[in-house]
């Protein structure tokens, strides 16, 4: 399987974010690529946009903390499909996910499958935009090349737009669920959009709280302690 990072149409401030400030030690970026290589064996990951330059700088920086992984930008969906040959491929939004996530994701057997997060555009904003992941069959890119202009990179929302419009048939996670043997509690899928250093500091957070048992009574004391 192939990871491609859809970074298009992502405000300054949310690519840096998402690329360079680092959080539980390293970037989101780096996070979600240590996580997709040990629970998904992925060994390429591309980043898909027009901003060469900045995505290369990016590319640069992470790639001294990720050996055995293959980094690389690429400009446009047609090139993307040409890489992957036969290989699924994982399409993501600049989020970060769980291990968990990924298990949950790849369970089921369709062609396509999405784990979404919805969020605003802003604060003071109604009117929000889907988020996460979106794993697609080799078969199906070939389905979904048509849709795009032969040059066009793409963005998560346009990718998710289309397979939505178009009827493509897809199956979603978001609201599944699982239970935790190690924590001993029912969790959902854990996707968390990066638009700011602040957002890093909310899923640190989020993190922390979804990695801990607090169901007993000696749990909840354990963790004031």
């Amino acid at each position: 399987m192939i990871a491609v990072f859809l970074v298009d149409n992502t405000s300054e401030g949310a690519f840096e974010s998402f690329f360079f400030e680092k959080f539980c030690g390293i970037t989101a970026f780096i996070r979600d690529c240590y996580t997709l290589r040990k629970k998904a064996n992925v060994e390429e990951v591309m980043l898909l946009t027009k901003e060469k330059e900045k995505a290369e700088k990016a590319v640069a920086f992470s790639s001294s903390y990720l050996r055995g992984v293959n980094l690389r930008v690429v400009g446009s969906f047609k090139e993307v499909v040409e890489t992957s040959k036969k290989e699924p491929i994982l399409f993501c939004d600049a989020v970060v996910f769980d291990e968990s996530t990924i298990n949950l994701l790849l369970e089921v057997r369709a062609p396509i499958t999405t784990c979404l997060a919805n969020f605003s555009s802003s604060k003071n904003s109604n009117s929000s935009f889907s988020s996460g992941l979106i794993y697609i069959a080799s078969d199906q890119l070939k389905s979904l090349r048509s849709f795009f202009n032969e040059e066009s990179s793409v963005s998560f929302c346009e990718l998710f737009t289309t397979i939505k419009d178009r009827g493509m048939s897809f199956v979603d996670v978001s609201s599944d669920s699982f239970y935790s043997v190690n924590l001993k509690r029912t969790l959902t899928p854990f996707v968390f959009k990066v638009n700011s250093k602040d957002d890093l500091k909310s899923c640190k957070k989020a993190l922390l709280e979804r990695g801990q048992k607090g169901i007993h009574f000696t749990s909840r004391v354990n963790k004031r302690v």
